[in-house]
């Protein structure tokens, strides 16, 4: 048997001959245009049905393609709804010294597709057939679908059912949009005094590789020395672009702007301005997300603050400011998440 039995995966359900009308369109390429033109190809469909299966006014078509280069013969095989959506497609070559072999494997795909039962010989001898004569086309591209039907040729049902030869066209679903919020443990250096601890919680909703990123920060107070401690808290907007991403890992680089309030505590001395203060920064850096038990993920990350509105805060007794922000300042988080798609 030849090697287009290996593409056959017939429905074990008989479809009944009012369900089985199809359209058979055939076409070959310039290199294949010794092939066996349209009426062989249903010639041979009606062989191994034992019966006439093509109706003009069928709502299902068969496209059927052949060419070929060096000795390897290319078919492609559809089936779709007239004028409508592919709906399965079966493409395959074959290594053969003659077109005519290939033709009789591209018969049997046919059968099969109409009437899973279809036989895998061709009976000469079918009764009640008539053999069409080959026509001669044109060798090019165009096709040989203009056969004249013949004057008894049965009205297609309006329903029909194909064999399952063919790999079903799914219906493309738009891309998925992940969603996660992860809690964070942060800890800056040069926003605040010394090493300033703190937690943030942050959000992302993204398409493909792009992420909006929405967040609280809060950094503890840090003390200066004994007469100052500053505190900070930010609300943070960006975007996330992953560079690499896997079903386990992804790398990221993380751009951002924080605005907020910077706080200061003054134990001994008077402030000449208190409250809080208004601060922004943007940021940029790197952020690795493991997804090791999915949906969970643990992250990491590092990025470079770059104040551009930094308080500076002053005493009624020094004539130099007690603290600003550094330029730049760094701040690395760790956490843990929930990602949805």
């Amino acid at each position: 048997m030849f090697p287009l039995c290996l593409i056959c995966q017939p429905n074990p359900a008989r479809a009944t001959q009012t369900e089985t009308f199809v359209r058979l369109h055939w076409l070959r390429s310039s290199e294949a245009s010794q092939c066996p033109g349209q009426a062989e190809v249903q010639r041979l469909v009606q062989m191994r049905l034992g019966r006439d299966p093509f109706a003009a006014n069928a709502p299902r078509t068969i496209d059927a393609s052949i060419d070929v280069k060096g000795g390897l013969w290319h078919v492609e095989l559809s089936v779709r709804d007239t004028e409508g959506p592919v709906e399965g497609r079966r493409v395959f070559d074959v290594r053969a010294d003659s077109c005519t072999q290939v033709v009789e494997a591209v018969s049997l795909a046919v059968a099969l597709a109409i009437d899973p039962n279809a036989s895998f010989t061709i009976d000469p001898a079918v009764p009640g057939l008539s053999v069409p004569s080959q026509t001669n086309t044109n060798p090019s591209t165009q096709s040989d679908t203009n056969v004249p039907a013949s004057a008894s040729k049965p009205e297609a049902p309006v329903h029909y059912r194909y064999a399952q030869i063919f790999v079903p066209i799914e219906t493309p679903h738009a891309p998925s949009t992940p969603v996660d919020l992860s809690l964070r443990g942060i800890a800056a250096a040069g926003l605040l005094p010394k090493i300033a601890p703190g937690f943030a919680v942050a959000g992302s909703v993204g398409y493909q590789n792009s992420h909006a990123v929405l967040g609280i920060s809060y950094f503890a107070e840090s003390s200066l020395n004994q007469r100052y401690a500053f505190g900070l808290t930010t609300l943070d907007l960006g975007y996330l672009h992953d560079i690499v991403r896997s079903n386990s890992m992804a790398v990221s680089l993380s751009a951002e702007v924080h605005v907020g309030a910077m706080h200061s505590v003054v134990t001994q001395l008077e402030s000449k301005h208190p409250g809080d203060r208004f601060f922004g920064a943007a940021s940029l850096g790197p952020r690795l997300v493991w997804r090791a038990w999915a949906p969970l993920f643990i992250e990491g990350g590092v990025s470079a603050w770059m104040p551009f509105a930094k308080p500076v805060f002053w005493t009624t007794d020094e004539n130099s400011p007690v603290f600003q922000s550094k330029l730049p300042s760094g701040v690395g988080y760790l956490g843990a998440g929930w990602e949805t798609n």
